[in-house]
């Protein structure tokens, strides 16, 4: 199972892992971009990570605004 993100300010967000267990990881951080078929592609880094008028996650890269559900973002808890 795949971790849950949350937005949680402009330089960080939350992330709860199957367990439940609460992080919170700071900008830059590393993503990987998800391929069509879900899996791991290139490796990105997150600048800024914003939130949209729907509430939507998204993360800046390079400048350029993506929806957060096209990346994983792996950490260990």
């Amino acid at each position: 199972m795949e971790n849950k993100v949350q937005y949680c300010d402009y330089n960080s967000v939350l992330v709860v892992n199957s367990a439940g267990k609460l992080r919170q990881v700071f900008t830059p951080f590393r993503v990987h971009a998800k391929n069509a078929n879900g899996s791991q592609k290139q490796v990105h880094i997150v600048d800024e990570v914003r939130a949209t008028v729907e509430d939507k996650l998204v993360y800046i890269i390079n400048n350029i605004p993506y929806y957060h559900h096209d990346f994983i973002l792996e950490i260990e808890f």
